[in-house]
């Protein structure tokens, strides 16, 4: 075995928030403020172990590390291999689908991964953290790296406790335990074809406008979030506060005439503490869906992820089990960029068995920030009709099956929201009842112009929303169903099925577009 050691500590500098503490500082205080300093240091221990290179950081060290050169995903596999499916602890994830949100679950007590709240047939599961075997430490944690805690440690067990590490990340226990540890399957860095025709995918999305693809803080292993950056393209550079986001790096590559943003724009995060900043492309801050050939492929924090053939397979075989009431209720077709949404649904459906509630708004109790909307089309056979035309940005439809879910929720539990969905039903029949909940159908309406069944023409991350919210639907007892809305250019003659329908003549009992049932 070889080691090798390298520290370093950075210089003392006065800390940047002590001008603001001199500003609320007593006079008799003033004398321990001016004396803040700051000083960070770290150390790297190279070791060399049958034909395997380890990195052990202490402190800071972690900041000298080329994140690039290190194993992906090899903590991770470490961890799962060796905790018990009901010893977690914690778990960091982030949402492939929609805007990549990240989160951070951790319990005092060990548990199961229901327990901790997370689905993993939308999340990417980047980190685990539980209790290990006695023989291999009393806790263990690992995204990339890994962390190993031991009662006792010495550098004379070190070789042992290193081949303990390596048999753990070989082993394939975790695909009875977390098999969905599968689903997102990294794209080694060796495939630099795949890499660079996936870049110039996203630089594609990002000089068209940039939709469906976003930006957030590359969060993996836990470290802490950049306090600023700077953004950099050849000799011109750009502060900015806060987080990135995708109006400022299009403001940037518009200004600048930036080519090849996801090659050249180079990014420099800073962090609280850390004199030099940690200097990336733009890649790790992505966060989009890319369609190349057959497969799907999505980043996160800088890598490139494939989605599992098999979990494609069985995803799509649960959104086309979805009943298609498309030629049942026969939406009229939709003239793309002649008519919003709010125009669309008030001629949407022809006869008077429907009334439109797009924009009538149930405020719960708490005031008018609880509102939701109930849905924009309300027929006479039960069935609450939420709209949404279909783009390349994800998070649209993600807030329509959120709407559904909710609604269908609220109508199970609220007894207030019930009341107000019956009094719009009684608009279109005698007496309205809620009968059964199996009676009662949300029905997702997505206008799109691209061919076949709704079904199979959702992008992967849609059919992912859409798939928890089924769930969460049928969890309160109602059914669900999809419909298609033929999305048309303007002077387009409508399809058949459209005129069948009865086209834009006649339109049903409509909604007061301000009106606003209210809950106190």
């Amino acid at each position: 075995m070889e080691i090798g050691l390298h520290v370093k500590s950075s210089k003392v500098n006065v800390p940047k928030w002590q001008e603001d503490l001199m500003l609320i500082a007593l006079n008799q205080k003033a004398k321990e403020i001016i004396g803040l300093k700051n000083q960070s240091t770290g150390a790297v221990v190279k070791v060399k172990r049958h034909g395997h290179k380890f990195l052990l950081v202490y402190g800071t060290g972690r900041h000298a590390v080329d994140s690039s050169k290190i194993e992906a995903g090899f903590g991770l596999r470490v961890a799962a291999n060796v905790i018990d499916a009901e010893a977690l602890k914690g778990v960091d994830t982030r949402a492939i689908a929609g805007s990549g949100r990240s989160q951070v679950v951790s319990m005092p007590s060990a548990g199961s991964l229901h327990r901790l709240g997370i689905e993993p047939t939308v999340d990417l599961v980047r980190y685990l953290e539980g209790k290990p075997p006695e023989e291999i430490g009393t806790g263990i944690a690992g995204g990339d790296s890994l962390r190993l805690t031991m009662k006792s440690f010495s550098y004379t067990s070190l070789p042992q406790k290193l081949d303990e590490v390596v048999a753990a990340y070989e082993s394939r226990e975790y695909k009875e335990k977390f098999p969905f540890l599968d689903y997102f399957t990294r794209v080694p860095r060796t495939r630099g074809e795949l890499h660079s025709k996936l870049k110039a995918k996203v630089d594609e999305l990002l000089l068209s406008g940039g939709e469906g693809v976003d930006f957030m803080n590359p969060d993996s292993d836990r470290l802490a979030s950049p306090d600023r950056f700077l953004l950099k393209w050849g000799r011109k550079s750009l502060q900015v506060q806060g987080e990135l986001s995708r109006s400022v790096i299009l403001e940037v590559m518009s200004r600048w005439e930036i080519p090849d943003p996801m090659r050249s724009l180079q990014v420099h995060a800073y962090f609280d503490g850390i004199e030099k900043p940690v200097k990336t492309s733009l890649m790790p801050y992505v966060v989009t869906e890319i369609e190349l050939g057959e497969e799907v492929y999505a980043p996160c924090s800088g890598a490139w992820y494939r989605i599992d053939k098999d979990h494609l397979s069985n995803l799509q075989e649960r959104v086309r089990s979805i009943p298609d009431l498309t030629g049942d209720l026969s939406l009229r077709s939709w003239v793309s960029g002649a008519e919003d949404e709010g125009e669309y649904n008030l001629e949407a459906l022809a006869g008077n068995d429907h009334v439109v509630l797009d924009k009538s708004l149930f405020y719960a109790k708490g005031g008018k920030n609880l509102k939701v909307e109930i849905c924009d089309l309300l027929t006479k056979r039960k069935e609450m009709i939420c709209v949404k035309k279909m783009d390349r940005s994800s998070p649209t439809l993600s807030h329509l099956f959120a709407q559904g879910s909710v609604s269908a929720r609220l109508f199970r539990d609220n007894r207030q929201y019930r009341g107000v969905v019956l009094q719009h039903l009684g608009r279109l029949v005698g007496v309205p009842r809620v009968g059964d909940f199996e009676s009662w159908k949300v029905v997702f309406a997505i206008a799109t112009d691209r061919p076949g069944r709704i079904a199979d023409s959702l992008f992967f991350f849609s059919k992912v929303n859409l798939d928890l919210a089924v769930r969460a639907i049928h969890g309160a007892g109602l059914g669900v169903a999809l419909a298609k809305i033929d999305l048309i250019k303007p002077g387009s003659i409508p399809s058949p099925r459209t005129a069948i329908g009865g086209g834009r003549g006649a339109s049903g009992p409509r909604g007061d577009r301000n009106e606003n049932l209210r809950l106190f």
